[in-house]
């Protein structure tokens, strides 16, 4: 069959020598060679992107092509390899891509960074900067991590002016409390520091605060700080001028008192102390302008002890006057000037009336105090209301109450300094969260929730902290009225879709009533149409969306109205459907159960009822109730029929637990002996074809679980057949060695002979009692290496072995032969050196195999003839039968 190969062979030239073929050593030197130039042009490439793009494109080592991608740093050029390469080189598609999600990431990064840096150059130049703001604008540089560069060095710049403001406002801030707290201080030591003293600390502080105010950080302070620390001026200046007045009565009253007391010791006119009496000396003392009500004090009570004094002395050095005289004198006219001069006194009221004042008063004052203790803004409030309606000149405060109702009143103001400034602080905050209320993309539910939320916050701020500015109150509205954009039109929408739900309604309104009057007019009307259509349009009638309240009022009695004429004809019609059926379980209960033809009988009935139930359905109840009946109806017959099987099947749950028994069984053999396993295979599996049937439901599984339990008992068969194979080729390998071992000891004799050595004299019991450690092997295999092995010791032991090394190195190319025959039989790799000569003997092996009648050596005989052949074993031949056992090995 394959001569023709041969022909083709003889016309070739006999003098003609073939092409020679370049080594496997030099193609691969050639190749190491061209990798790493190739290796070297792209480490050369570094800062040229194109050339290394044109290089990778052309370039067919991929290591090469991997150095040169990475020179690549154009986005486009990226994109151009990532494209070339996605599908022929892996690596290098995946450090494009790399690289080009870098590059993106860096791109929105820097974009990022932008952002931020504009930002901050806005915050920068707005007027009022806020510390939230800066830590924001922070927060989001710290969550970009911007690499160094331009933009990095542009924001620091910009970020440390930032805190230089905010250091800056910190200052300023600082001052002002300082400034507000020295204030406090002042107006505290009013009282015992001078007022020149107290005036000239005022003006120097209200001179640092106003400078302050006109700093460039000034608009950024809080709100409060400024106009508390000018009310708190204010009212400093305001007690530093009662003050002052205070100094100057004590004054004119202390100049009255001396020169009474330099009259009375020196007795000369016009004041000698014969015409000061005490009456006189009394009204004049009392027609002195005196301090307001709360402003007595020590030196008050020292200039009362003194007139006091003068009064003693005026009375002890003048002459008795009678009542009458007293009442005539001019005294008189001078204890009623300052009756005159002041204002005309208050009507007459009653004790009862007066006390119940009192009450009043010092009860609104302990509510007020307590309140104020309290917190409670509002309730002092009230409480200074009450205050104010009584009438101070009816009730007057008494000395301790005066001080009391002034610190009230000043601590009250104070509180709703705070509070007005509170109230701006969370009117801003509501400005704010309204204004950000677009931004935050709500629903539009919650989002009226919010926005009523925000609405009734601020009215309760002009409750508890005064009204707001109308500017204010103007963006607040602005804001929220922007923000309920998207409610407004999400109610319009919803009021849209009533309108289109009710459009819709009134179609099926009118679908319904064409039903109807479709259904009166027909001769003989589809009635499960009719049903289907009913049943649609209540669906989609009760799925509808909301309507006006008085329209869906309107709608649903005019459905109702069209539903109620469907309903007396399609009554009837169920009526006689409902009869029909009522027929078909009467003759179910009619079957017998030992007729033969029951089960068809019942078929024809139930493809009856289905019949039934597609021509009419009925409501839903109604067919259940049916159908339940009919069922039980067929199931008795079925019942009935299913007792006579209850034999069969009490067999086959009888065939069921000797089938598991024998599994069970064969699940616990133990025996290890492939004779014994295969004789227990061939029992069980006869045993279980003596055994009837199984329940259906069972036999599947069963029938699995027998075939597992059988290929488990093989698998072990076959474990033990390669364990043996294995050690067999193990005892060979050892023995076949320790034959080699021996021919290679001839050999080296002879050497040593042929060198005039003296022989190295193995003794024959040593390598005989090697032999015989060794188990014994097949037959065939044993014979052969026993013989190899008898005929190497002898040879050993003669006086003369030439002939035996001679049949050695004769046998070497035999040895080849019989090594490359067997490669060729297990399918082995042969050296490259011998590619000619084994596809000539595959050639010969194939053409014998093809010829009739020639039997073809195996495996075993091919190995058994090769382990017979003495022959000198080199290196490269001991390696290949070590490959052909480990293949042997692998392959049992």
């Amino acid at each position: 069959m394959f001569d023709f190969l041969f022909r083709r062979t003889a016309k070739k030239p006999i003098a003609t020598q073939p092409v020679a073929q370049p080594a496997p050593a030099e193609i691969k030197s050639r190749q190491e060679h061209a990798r790493q130039a190739a290796l070297t042009q792209a480490g050369a490439l570094e800062g040229r992107e194109a050339a290394a793009v044109e290089f990778i494109l052309q370039c067919g080592f991929a290591d090469a092509r991997l150095i040169a991608a990475a020179f690549i740093h154009s986005h486009a050029l990226q994109e151009q390899v990532y494209s070339a390469m996605r599908n022929t080189d892996r690596r290098v598609a995946r450090l494009m891509q790399g690289k080009i999600e870098t590059g993106l990431q860096l791109a929105k990064r820097e974009q990022r960074a932008q952002q931020c840096l504009e930002q901050a150059r806005r915050l920068l130049v707005d007027a009022q900067l806020m510390p939230n703001q800066v830590a924001a604008l922070d927060r989001d540089w710290s969550a970009i991590d911007a690499s160094e560069g331009q933009t990095r060095q542009a924001f620091e710049v910009v970020r440390v002016a930032l805190h230089e403001r905010l250091a800056c406002q910190a200052q300023l801030q600082r001052a002002l409390i300082d400034a507000l707290a020295e204030l406090r201080k002042i107006a505290h030591a009013l009282n015992d520091a001078l007022p020149e003293a107290s005036a000239g600390a005022l003006d120097q502080l209200a001179l640092t605060v106003e400078q302050h105010a006109a700093a460039a950080e000034a608009p950024a302070l809080p709100k409060h700080l400024l106009p508390a620390f000018r009310q708190e001026l204010d009212v400093a200046r305001q007690k530093l001028a009662v003050q002052q007045q205070h100094q100057r009565l004590l004054s004119a009253r202390a100049a009255v008192l001396s020169e009474w007391e330099v009259a009375l010791e020196t007795g000369e006119d016009p004041t000698s102390p014969s015409t000061l009496n005490a009456t006189l000396l009394r009204a004049q003392w009392r027609a002195l302008p005196i301090s307001p009500a709360g402003q007595q004090d020590s030196a008050e009570a020292e200039l009362e002890a003194r007139f006091q004094a003068v009064l003693r002395t005026a009375q002890a050095g003048a002459a008795p006057a009678t009542p009458a005289a007293a009442l005539s004198t001019p005294v008189e006219s001078a204890e009623l000037q300052p009756a005159k001069a002041s204002e005309a006194a208050p009507a007459p009221v009653s004790d009862s009336h007066l006390q119940e004042l009192k009450q009043r008063f010092a009860g609104a004052l302990d509510g007020m105090e307590k309140a104020l203790e309290e917190g409670l803004l509002q309730v002092a409030s009230e409480h200074d209301k009450i205050l104010r309606s009584i009438d101070i000149k009816l009730c007057k405060p008494s000395t301790a109450q005066a001080p009391r109702l002034a610190r009230a009143r000043a601590e009250l103001a104070h509180l709703m300094g705070w509070a007005r400034w509170g109230g701006n602080v969370s009117r801003e905050e509501l400005l704010r969260t309204a204004e950000e209320l677009p931004a935050q993309q709500l629903p539009p539910t919650e989002l009226a929730k919010k926005i009523g939320s925000l609405r009734e916050r601020w009215k309760s701020l002009d409750a508890t902290a005064g009204a707001s500015s109308r500017e204010l109150w103007q963006r607040f509205d602005a804001a929220c009225n922007s923000a309920y954009e998207p409610v407004a039109h999400h109610y319009r929408q919803l009021s849209e879709e009533r309108q289109q739900n009710a459009v819709n309604a009134q179609a099926l309104l009118e679908q319904l009533q064409a039903l109807s009057t479709a259904t009166q007019e027909a001769a003989e009307a589809d009635w499960k149409s009719v049903t289907q259509q009913c049943q649609r349009i209540q669906q989609a009638w009760s799925r509808q969306g909301t309507i006006e309240r008085k329209e869906k009022k309107r709608l649903d009695a005019k459905f109702s109205a069209a539903l109620a004429t469907l309903a007396e004809p399609l009554a009837r019609q169920r009526a006689a459907a409902i009869e029909r059926r009522e027929r078909l379980i009467a003759e179910a209960n009619d079957i017998r159960a030992d007729d033969r033809t029951a089960p068809e009988t019942l078929r024809a009935l139930q493809a009856s009822w289905q019949q039934q139930s597609l021509l009419l359905p009925l409501e839903r109840r109604d067919e259940q109730a049916l159908w339940m009946r009919f069922r039980s109806a067929c199931d008795a017959v079925f019942a009935r029929r299913k007792e006579t099987v209850l034999a069969v099947d009490a067999d086959r749950l009888q065939n069921l637990q000797q089938k598991e028994a024998l599994c069970a069984e064969l699940e616990a053999v133990t025996e290890q002996s492939p004779a014994a396993l295969r004789k227990i295979m061939r029992d069980m599996h006869d045993g279980w074809t003596r055994i009837g049937h199984v329940p259906r439901a069972a036999e599947q599984q069963l029938a699995r679980r027998f075939d597992a339990a059988l290929a488990n008992l093989q698998q072990r068969i076959d474990a033990i057949k390669r364990a043996a194979q294995s050690s067999e080729l193990d005892v060979l390998q050892r023995k076949l060695l320790l034959c080699q071992t021996l021919e290679a000891a001839i050999a080296q004799t002879a050497t040593n002979r042929n060198v005039d050595r003296d022989p190295v004299q193995e003794p024959k019991k040593d390598w005989a009692v090697a032999w015989a450690a060794l188990a014994p092997l097949a037959a065939p295999l044993e014979r052969a290496l026993q013989t190899r092995f008898s005929a190497a010791l002898t040879a050993l032991t003669a006086a003369d072995d030439s002939a035996y090394t001679a049949v050695l190195e004769n046998n070497r190319l035999q040895l080849g032969q019989e090594l490359l025959r067997l490669e060729i039989l297990l399918g082995c790799d042969s050296p490259p050196a011998l590619s000619r000569e084994r596809l000539r003997m595959q050639v010969e092996v194939l053409q014998s195999s093809l010829r009739a009648g020639q039997p073809q050596m195996t495996q075993q005989e091919q190995l058994a003839a090769l382990c017979s052949l003495p022959a000198a074993t080199d290196a490269q031949s001991a390696e290949r039968i070590t490959a052909l056992l480990q293949k042997m090995k692998s392959d049992s």
